[in-house]
């Protein structure tokens, strides 16, 4: 097998991969609550416009190198974070590499909350405690019926975006941003 027949295989695997993956954020019928305590990068960000709450300490951070490295959106956002944020903001996250603190992320509807880092742990246990004393049926119930309206066009989201990323892992631009971010590695040992 040629080494253009084995990446071709090696994208497509890691593209099934990846929509599976997304998928099960999508379709989750259970309560998914992100408690982000650092930086978050990449998927980690994107993937947050899929949970039904978002907590994250004061000294959190959010990042999206997507074009810096070649790639694109994924994870929903480029229907998502328009729609949390408006074009203009989720262009500027998504497009530019705009890393935003914890309160900008609050500020933009990415963030349900921001805790103070030195209560984060505390805070976390209390929100945990006050949904977990909800009344589960109905919770679950909210949540389906909030969800169903859009299942559909989330998994047609995430089937264009995976089709835009394909393109991209098979571009000599993507090859470059790789090639580059590697020599950066070894140079800082990491």
């Amino acid at each position: 097998m040629s080494q253009t027949n084995d990446l071709e295989k090696l994208i497509e695997e890691g593209n099934i991969r990846l929509k599976k993956f997304i998928e099960k954020f999508i379709i989750f019928p259970k309560i998914l609550i992100a408690f982000i305590n650092g930086p978050a990068i990449g998927i980690a960000v994107t993937i947050l416009a899929l949970f039904d709450g978002v907590y994250a300490s004061s000294s959190s951070t959010f990042s999206l190198p997507f074009i810096r490295n070649a790639l694109a959106p994924e994870g929903c956002s480029s229907f998502l974070f328009p729609t949390l944020m408006g074009s203009i903001h989720a262009k500027e996250i998504l497009l530019f590499d705009k890393k935003l603190t914890s309160y900008e992320a609050q500020q933009k509807g990415l963030v349900t909350k921001v805790i103070d880092e030195n209560i984060f742990q505390e805070e976390k246990t209390k929100i945990c405690q006050h949904i977990l004393s909800l009344p589960k049926q109905s919770l679950l119930s909210g949540k389906a019926i909030i969800q169903r309206w859009n299942i559909n066009t989330l998994k047609y989201v995430n089937q264009e975006e995976l089709n835009n990323l394909k393109k991209q892992w098979s571009s000599e631009e993507f090859a470059e941003a790789m090639l580059t971010f590697m020599n950066g590695r070894k140079k800082s040992k990491l």
